[in-house]
């Protein structure tokens, strides 16, 4: 896929530079529950990633089984961007994210709540679907709510606060894990969070004072 990358690269304009003077601060009052749920979304994916080889080691699932469940989970994250694409273009608000982080609960929680083999390998599915489209819906909405000047600051805020949810989240499930005795337990826990998540996010707005947002505006008033 690299060469669609450079491709795809290529074609993308730059914005203009501007001024420092004419940059605004970023708006994270208005921006937070994009931020906490995509903080929601780096304590809980990284769990079911962590935690599947043994998970289905404790299932006492074959290792050609195991591979399988890793390659279908691989073949779906190729062909994610072909089915959220056209969700991302048409929202500015958080509800993107939001549909995104349900799905990887789902896959998430699916194999605890039905174990068995057909079980793991609808979730690896529905878990490569959806699960590196996050930063996709997080990058789409900056781009539509933000001025082109703010589109960096904006995606390293992102970044900084997905890392340290990513760092804290192994920990968290690994420790629940172990006082549980049952790794199944924390694959239910991140799916808890991951779904907590998707619901700050739903609350997201696409902002004021960019177009989507004053069309939004203009229909609540009509």
């Amino acid at each position: 896929f690299l060469p669609l990358c450079l491709w795809s690269a290529a074609k993308l304009k730059s914005p203009a530079p501007q001024q420092a003077k004419a940059r605004a601060p970023l708006p994270i009052s208005q921006i937070w529950a994009q931020l906490a749920g995509y903080a929601g979304f780096g304590l809980g994916y990284i769990v079911f990633l962590t935690f599947l080889s043994a998970w289905m080691t404790q299932q006492a699932a074959s290792a050609s089984f195991s591979a399988a469940v890793w390659i279908l989970l691989g073949l779906s994250i190729c062909i994610s961007p072909l089915v959220w694409r056209a969700i991302l273009a048409r929202h500015a608000s958080g509800l993107p994210l939001a549909m995104i982080l349900t799905c990887i609960a789902l896959g998430s929680a699916l194999p605890v709540l039905f174990p068995g083999n057909i079980s793991l390998l609808i979730a690896a599915v529905i878990f490569g679907l959806s699960v590196f489209m996050a930063p996709s819906a997080v990058t789409n909405f900056a781009r539509q709510n933000l001025p082109a000047h703010s589109w960096g600051a904006a995606i390293s805020l992102f970044t900084v606060v997905f890392a340290v949810a990513q760092t804290l989240g192994p920990y968290a499930a690994g420790l629940l894990g172990d006082l549980a005795g049952d790794i199944g337990i924390s694959l239910l826990g991140a799916s808890g969070l991951l779904l907590l998540g998707a619901v700050i996010a739903l609350t997201q707005k696409p902002l004021p004072n960019h177009p989507r947002g004053q069309i939004a505006q203009s229909g609540k008033q009509e």
